[in-house]
């Protein structure tokens, strides 16, 4: 059985905290770690077959899920999707674009994509960024929140009927209520599911950042133009990374618990200029009213 929801982002908008909630259902076999094969600069469909081999044996659910925030941005992704997965129902997650981005980068700190530099030096730098081929952790961090322009490949391929997309602002008020219409989008019966607490926290101290950052360099092997990271010595690796995310959440995050930097005025207008047309395209598609993200609000 391949899969047949897939959980296509957006980055740092939620999806792990639904993807979370809805694992809980009986009938949803959603697999726990990212699934990146869709978006993967080695994609190779022959492997299509690995993808089956995630749902265990014993397990017969009438959803098998898979879950990858950069599915959204990525521009290779829908055809392939498409071409693989025709069925399938895809979930998004949007969040204001400028709340995202600042999110976003903290995150690409962390795992090494992108140099130790202040928030909005970072943000310049983003800005700056002329396109490339293959994957820039720069220009990912702005076109991630492009949503207008993601959406529109999505829907050359998949009809809108296809396709739920939640807002996070309403994941964050009311996520039974936002569970429950996935649950219908999904033709599963409604079950009232526990809503999980929120685990995902951002990290925003930059000491916390660089600890994390020297860890990954003896546990993980990273490369940042092709997106993707894997443990050294398998095994061994992972241990080194858990027990240093042990040391961050028990000791760490307790002493240097920062909320983000904020954006400097003319930053911030140069991001709500980039985003205001995308913004515009996403309320056609969604045929809902966005103004609250109109002026950055964060």
């Amino acid at each position: 059985m391949l899969p047949n929801l897939v959980i296509i982002g957006a980055q740092k908008s939620a999806s792990s905290y639904l993807q979370l909630c809805l694992a809980q259902h009986q009938e949803i076999y959603l697999v726990k770690p990212e699934v990146p094969f869709f978006a993967d600069p080695y994609y190779d469909p022959q492997k299509l077959g690995e993808l089956a081999g995630l749902l265990p044996g014993h397990e017969k659910p009438k959803v098998f899920g898979i879950k990858r925030p950069d599915y959204l941005g990525n521009r290779e992704v829908p055809a392939r999707l498409a071409e693989h997965l025709p069925q399938a129902r895809l979930i998004a997650v949007l969040r204001e674009p400028i709340a995202r981005l600042v999110s976003a980068y903290y995150h690409f700190l962390r795992y090494g994509l992108l140099p130790m530099l202040p928030l909005n030096a970072g943000m310049a730098r983003a800005l700056e960024a002329q396109p490339e081929s293959g994957f820039s952790p720069e220009r990912a961090l702005l076109e991630y929140g492009c949503y207008g322009t993601c959406l529109e490949r999505y829907l050359q391929f998949f009809p809108r009927s296809q396709m739920h997309i939640l807002l996070h602002d309403e994941v964050s008020a009311d996520p039974a209520a936002c569970l429950q219409a996935c649950l219908g989008f999904l033709g599963l019966a409604n079950l009232k599911l526990p809503a999980i607490g929120r685990r995902n926290e951002g990290i925003y101290s930059y000491g916390r950042i660089r600890y994390l950052r020297a860890v990954q360099k003896l546990s993980n092997r990273i490369v940042p133009r092709e997106n993707r990271w894997e443990y050294r010595a398998g095994p061994f690796g992972m241990g080194i990374w858990f027990l240093a995310r042990q040391v961050d959440k028990r000791i760490l995050a307790p002493l240097c618990n920062k909320r983000p930097e904020s954006l400097d005025p003319e930053i911030r207008r140069r991001l709500e200029d980039f985003y205001a047309p995308e913004i515009t395209a996403t309320e056609k598609i969604l045929g809902r009213d966005l103004s609250s993200w109109r002026g950055g609000r964060s």
